[in-house]
């Protein structure tokens, strides 16, 4: 299982994209309302990270360009992941 280290080392990309889910986008809007129940629930019980199934490379894509970093570097789904101190930043105000 190959480990990769996310470039961006803040949470400003998906912090960026909390403000433009509020412009109207729907299913943006809808995704980040599960990123924010998800980051409300890890108060309560224990949770390092959001962990996610790419289904194909532009999924990959899609995930790396908000801090999602790949935990295997072969087969599909690709498995990647979010640490919850970047998703709890990415709430901070």
């Amino acid at each position: 299982m190959a480990t990769t280290r996310s470039t961006i080392s803040s949470p400003a990309t998906l912090s960026a994209t909390m403000k433009l889910a509020s412009g109207g986008f729907t299913w943006l809007r809808r995704d980040v309302d599960a990123l924010r129940r998800v980051v409300n629930a890890s108060t309560v019980v224990g949770c390092t990270g959001i962990v996610v199934d790419a289904k194909d490379e532009g999924a990959v894509r899609f995930y790396a360009k908000y801090d999602f970093v790949a935990v295997t570097d072969h087969g599909w789904p690709r498995r990647m992941f979010l640490p919850m101190g970047t998703a709890r930043a990415a709430f901070a105000p």
